[in-house]
């Protein structure tokens, strides 16, 4: 494990960040992860193959450093934030209460007087 350095302190923050943001990318990153760390345990010139993974769980939790650091400042230069657009699909179009009663009673919405 002295092999590989600083980067391995970070490879359990990397993993946290993983956590929260879960997609296919992350499940295949903790099953090479664990392959790497079984073989390796095994065989001690087998710690190369967990270079990789270290590699990138540390750059993981170095780019969410820096999003964090960065994004401040971007917003006061004009940066957009994120806004959360509502799904279409959940979501019915508005309609008026008179529309609905013709319709129910089966009428013309403009009225028969």
């Amino acid at each position: 494990a002295s092999h590989l350095g600083m980067p391995l302190d970070y490879v359990l923050l990397g993993g946290l960040v993983c956590i929260f943001n879960r997609n296919n990318g992350f499940y295949f990153m903790c099953l090479y992860g664990f392959i790497a760390s079984h073989f390796s345990g095994k065989m001690s010139r087998l710690v190369l193959i967990c270079g990789p993974i270290v590699s990138v769980a540390c750059g993981i939790w170095c780019g969410f450093l820096l999003d964090m650091v960065i994004e401040p400042f971007l917003l006061l230069l004009g940066k957009k934030g994120y806004v959360a657009k509502p799904s279409t699909a959940t979501v019915a179009p508005p309609t008026s209460g008179d529309e609905k009663s013709a319709k129910a009673k089966g009428k013309n919405s403009k009225g028969d007087k």
